[in-house]
């Protein structure tokens, strides 16, 4: 819907083509989606360009093998990157548009049979909801596009939209396997404290949120608060944060 509102001609067209399959007077159903081949190219568009996860599930290689001039060792762990797959410039052409009509007169799918377009991986590691998942995206698309007129918020114009990603459903954790995120440390010196406390915070934390409602101390606003640290052994602010509890 992002790249349909920030394209408002592609929209149109997706519009258009729902227009004249399904009619004004019925509700779009399972069944009409293979007859709406421009609805398809936005689908399998978004997923070249916005891939469900960045990276599939790891493989581990059977054997030692080379390709493309970098040897890979037996046993060696293997990520693919969808993400990077799918904007790179040898295989698409102006890869970093969304361009729907790339897909017209092409037999590519996400069924794991193309790796150019594997947005639900391949082989035996394929995603099991493949099926379910893509029609339900089809399938919710459709009656979206075909039940309402859409619009920009506050009179935002489609070329002012951010189309900026975060990568949310990340894997990056605290437990010392990705050196970006390691506030217990990690290898043999990890905090041995690690499992006790992670849990421990998560359930502080949710217990203070879900029982009060919280007020700063003495009418003091969030902008003026001091957000220094105090380096020591431990981190701590530099002025102790006086916050009211209130009752709900």
């Amino acid at each position: 819907m992002a790249e349909l509102l920030n394209n408002p001609n592609l929209m149109a067209k997706a519009r258009s083509e729902l227009g004249k399959v399904v009619g004004k007077e019925k509700m779009v159903e399972e069944s009409d989606i293979s007859k709406l081949p421009y609805l398809q190219a936005v689908v399998k568009e978004t997923f070249r360009l916005h891939p469900p996860v960045p990276f599939l599930v790891p493989r581990k290689t059977e054997m030692k093998s080379e390709i493309l001039g970098y040897a890979v060792p037996k046993n060696a762990h293997v990520l693919v990157n969808v993400w990077a797959i799918g904007r790179d410039f040898t295989i698409w052409s102006n890869p970093n548009s969304f361009v729907p009509e790339r897909f017209l007169e092409c037999e590519i799918d996400v069924k794991g049979r193309d790796f150019r377009l594997i947005p639900f991986g391949a082989g035996r590691r394929i995603c099991p909801g493949l099926l379910l998942g893509h029609r339900m995206v089809h399938l919710m698309l459709a009656s979206l596009l075909h039940s309402f007129d859409w619009k920009l918020e506050d009179g935002l114009k489609p070329e002012d939209m951010d189309m900026t990603e975060k990568f949310l459903e990340c894997e990056i954790d605290v437990k010392g396997r990705d050196f970006q995120l390691i506030p217990f440390g990690a290898g043999r010196r990890i905090c041995p404290g690690l499992l006790l406390g992670h849990r421990m915070v998560h359930l502080m934390l949710a217990s203070l949120l879900h029982s009060f409602d919280w007020k700063l101390q003495d009418g003091l606003k969030p902008e003026d608060m001091d957000m220094t640290e105090k380096f020591g052994l431990t981190l701590r602010k530099a002025q102790p944060l006086q916050a009211v509890p209130i009752k709900p």
